[in-house]
C-alpha cells in the first residue's frame, strides 16, 4: 500500500508524455503540410527541425592529438573529418603546411590529378562536395540496399592493400552474381596485372562480335583433360616460323570434303613402322627421280601402261597370262619332243651294230648320241 502514490506518480509522467508526444506530432505534421504547399526552391528554408548554416562549408573535426583538451591551440594533425559544402579553412590550412599535412586531408587520385592551389580549392567540384578523411578506420554498414552513383567518374584505389569485390548468397541460400558492365556493351575495359589466376567452377560461355586478339610473347601451355570441339565456319591461316612438333597417342580420322594442296620445298620423310595403306581413285606421280628400296614388293594391277622415251608399254594382265600359258604349253611340247628323241637315242644305242673284218675283229662300234 505504501507504494500507491509512486506508481500514481509515474503515471501522471507517462501521460504528460504521451500528450507532449501528441502536440509534437501535431506540429510535425503541420510543418510536412505547409512544406508540401510550397513548390519554390525556398521550401526547405522554413523553421524545420534540421539546423542551417548560413555559409559555403561547415565540417566536424576531431584531431589525431587533442592537447590540453581545453583549447584548441595544441590541437595536433588530422583525426577524422567530415566536411559538407565548398573547401574549409581546414583544408586550406593543411595545403599551406606542406604535402605531408594535406595528403591525409585529400585522397592521392585528387592530388594526382589537381595542380597546385587547385588541389584544395577544387575539391568539392564545381557545386558544394562532401569530404570525409580520417586516420582510422571507415566502417559502412547497411541493412538493405546501398547505391552509389556519380554523374562523373568513380575513382577507386588502395594504396598499400588489397581491392576485394566479393558477392555472398540470399536468404534462401542462393549463390548471387558479379555483374560488371561498360555502358551497356559498348565501352571498353582495360586490365593490366602481373599474374591471373582464373577458377571456374561451373561452364564458361564467351562471345566476340568482332576482332578478337591475343599476343603471347613466352611459352602457353594448354591442358585438355576431356573431348575438345573446335568449328570454323570461314577461312583460316596459320603462319609457323619455327618448329613443330606433335605426338599422338591415340588414333586420328581426317576427313577432307574438298581438294587439298600442298607444297615442300625441302625434303619430307614419312616412316610407318606397321601398314600404311593409300585408297585413291586417281594418282599421279611427277618428278625427276623415284627410288623405291623394299624388301618384297607386290603389285595387283588389271591394266598397266609405261611411257619411256623408247616408246610405249601397254599390257594387259589377262593377255600377259595367256601369253605365259601359251609359253609354258610350248615348253612343255618342247619337252615330250625331247623324251621322244632321247628314247630313241637310247634305243639306238641299244641295238649294237657290229662290223666285223674278214678277219674276225670287230673294228668298231657306232651309235647315235
Amino acid at each position: 500500500m505504501a507504494r500507491t502514490p509512486r506508481i500514481k506518480q509515474l503515471q501522471n509522467d507517462i501521460d504528460a508524455l504521451e500528450t507532449t508526444n501528441d502536440a509534437q506530432s501535431n506540429q510535425i505534421a503541420a510543418l510536412n503540410q505547409t512544406l508540401s504547399d510550397r513548390t519554390d526552391d525556398q521550401a526547405l528554408m522554413q523553421d524545420d527541425t534540421g539546423v542551417h548554416y548560413q555559409n559555403t562549408y561547415t565540417y566536424f573535426y576531431v584531431p589525431a592529438n587533442v592537447g590540453d583538451g581545453s583549447t584548441t591551440s595544441d590541437d595536433a594533425g588530422l583525426g577524422a573529418i567530415l566536411r559538407l559544402g565548398q573547401y574549409s579553412d581546414m583544408e586550406q590550412s593543411a595545403y599551406n603546411a606542406g604535402e605531408a599535412a594535406y595528403s591525409d586531408f585529400f585522397p592521392v587520385h585528387q592530388i594526382e590529378t589537381e595542380t597546385d592551389a587547385a588541389i584544395y580549392t577544387n575539391a568539392a567540384g564545381g557545386g558544394n562536395g562532401i569530404l570525409l578523411a580520417c586516420d582510422g578506420r571507415i566502417l559502412v554498414k547497411a541493412g538493405e540496399k546501398m547505391s552509389i552513383n556519380a554523374t562523373s567518374d568513380i575513382h577507386l584505389e588502395s594504396t598499400e592493400g588489397t581491392v576485394t569485390i566479393e558477392s555472398g548468397t540470399n536468404t534462401d541460400g542462393v549463390a548471387q552474381n558479379i555483374y560488371i558492365a561498360a555502358a551497356d556493351g559498348l565501352g571498353d575495359v582495360e586490365q593490366s596485372y602481373y599474374k591471373s589466376k582464373i577458377t571456374i567452377n561451373g561452364e564458361e560461355y564467351t562471345k566476340t562480335t568482332s576482332v578478337s586478339r591475343k599476343y603471347y610473347e613466352h611459352n602457353k601451355y594448354e591442358i585438355y583433360k576431356a573431348d575438345s570441339f573446335k568449328e570454323i565456319y570461314a577461312n583460316t591461316s596459320s603462319i609457323h616460323h619455327g618448329g613443330s612438333s606433335k605426338l599422338f597417342m591415340g588414333g586420328k580420322v581426317s576427313l577432307k570434303l574438298a581438294a587439298e594442296f600442298h607444297m615442300s620445298l625441302a625434303a619430307i620423310v614419312n616412316i610407318s613402322a606397321l601398314t600404311k595403306l593409300n585408297l585413291y581413285g586417281f594418282k599421279c606421280d611427277i618428278g625427276v627421280f623415284k627410288l623405291d628400296i623394299c624388301n618384297w614388293k607386290a603389285e595387283l594391277k588389271s591394266q598397266k601402261m609405261g611411257v619411256t622415251t623408247n616408246g610405249i608399254e601397254l599390257e594387259a594382265i589377262s593377255t600377259k597370262l595367256k601369253s605365259i600359258g601359251t609359253e609354258i604349253g610350248t615348253t612343255a611340247v618342247k619337252a615330250i619332243s625331247t623324251v621322244a628323241e632321247a628314247t630313241s637315242v637310247v634305243a639306238e644305242n641299244t641295238t649294237l651294230s657290229a662290223v666285223v673284218n674278214p678277219m674276225g675283229i670287230v673294228i668298231g662300234t657306232r651309235g647315235h648320241m
